[in-house]
């Protein structure tokens, strides 16, 4: 191509073929001359401004990007290609690590050294170690603590026997109480006419190996303020109960025989409290003498006397009678067994107010949510724990 001079190659069908050649070029080399001088005029990028929207090219700028080279790989392994099971590697197969070239390396291990700071001297004061709170336990009777009646049966209504298939699936850890095994408690599940209840202590220990301890701390306190290790001889499984508390529950256990359609079934509920060695009442939080039959068998509380003297045990016995304690029975249905200990342990109580009070701080806390509670039959034989 010449200086001033252009070449304009026209692609059309042979349908759009035009007699007048002449008229037709003249036309093509006025659209070729608009696009090289709108090109060449100024420097950087330029959109044509196309006049005839037939022609695709005066609109669009294309650019030809070659494909990215290919990484070169091994062909892929096929059980066609892969060699039989007792084949010995070939040569260039084996890798030794006394080949590799010397490295360094970080240590692997974790520092276990301590960041020693400056002592800063006696700028700031000492203060004495806080003092534990120390809670008396509620050795007074409890049959007045909720009100009356204290057995409530299951309300008189149809209900069918036959559970969906999708209830019997809940899995929730249990030990079987001997002679009691996997297979017979499995068994126990599956019969729907049979009843079983879940004891919760309430104060005292049941005459069970592994179960939790109730205690019941005296006045009106704060759960959240006891703590593990406020009571004496408290473990992690141990059942503390507060007026509050034990109120609350016996509210919500109430509540629950009356909602329809509940997965738990109809329930039965019972408070037995254990009798009293003094038929006029004994003042709530008065310690009782060592032979009262009030005390429960399986006492083994420290409780600190008047004097500083050294805490001395009152009682200790290995096991309890069931009628030496204070506990609450939920009786159901045994193929809905394991429902109602999950509906159990998900109970929280509310501490500091109530939800509908906006104003109020709340703190919810599951009381029986790793608690061990045992499951007794109707005659009162030990199933599981769980």
């Amino acid at each position: 191509m010449n200086q001033g001079s252009i070449t304009v190659h026209a692609f059309s069908r042979p349908s759009e073929y035009d007699l007048d050649v002449a008229r037709e070029d003249a036309i093509l080399l006025s659209r070729g001359r608009s696009v090289t001088h709108a090109g060449c005029r100024t420097f950087g990028w330029r959109t044509p401004d196309a006049r005839d929207s037939k022609e695709c090219f005066l609109n669009n700028a294309f650019i030809y990007l070659p494909a990215p080279p290919l990484v070169p790989a091994a062909a892929a392994l096929t059980t066609c290609t892969m060699e039989e099971w007792d084949t010995r590697p070939l040569e260039s197969e084996n890798f030794s690590t006394a080949d590799l070239e010397p490295f360094g390396s970080s240590p692997l291990a974790v520092p276990k050294e301590g960041r020693n700071r400056p002592w800063s001297g006696s700028s700031s004061p000492r203060r004495p170690p806080t003092k534990r709170k120390k809670v008396e336990e509620d050795m007074g009777p409890l049959d007045e603590l909720i009100p009356l009646p204290h057995y409530i049966p299951a309300p008189l209504k149809p209900w069918h026997p036959a559970l969906p298939h999708v209830l019997l699936d809940v899995s929730t850890f249990f030990v079987p109480v001997p002679p009691q095994t996997k297979s017979s408690i499995e068994a126990l599940f599956s019969s729907i006419y049979s009843r079983v209840a879940w004891l919760i202590p309430v104060r005292g220990l049941p005459p069970w190996e592994g179960v939790s301890r109730g205690r019941v701390a005296l006045g009106d306190i704060s759960l959240s303020s006891l703590g593990h290790g406020h009571l004496s001889t408290s473990s992690d499984s141990d059942i503390v109960w507060t007026y509050s508390s034990f109120r609350q529950f016996w509210t919500f256990l109430r509540s629950s025989l009356e909602t329809a359609g509940s997965v738990t079934g109809p329930l039965s509920l019972s408070f037995c409290a254990a009798p009293r060695s003094d038929p006029t009442g004994m003042p709530r939080g008065s310690e009782p003498s060592a032979t009262s039959v009030y005390l429960p068998a399986n006492r083994e509380t420290e409780i600190m006397p008047s004097d500083p003297s050294p805490l001395v045990p009152i009682a200790r016995a290995s096991k309890s009678r069931l009628a030496d304690i204070d506990y609450v029975k939920v009786y159901c249905d045994a193929p809905r067994t394991m429902l109602v200990r999950r509906t159990l342990g998900e109970w929280e109580y509310k501490e500091g107010g109530h939800v509908e009070a906006p104003g109020n701080l709340v703190e919810a806390i599951r009381i029986l949510e790793f608690a061990k509670l045992v499951l007794v039959n109707e005659r009162g034989e030990g199933l599981l724990i769980s």
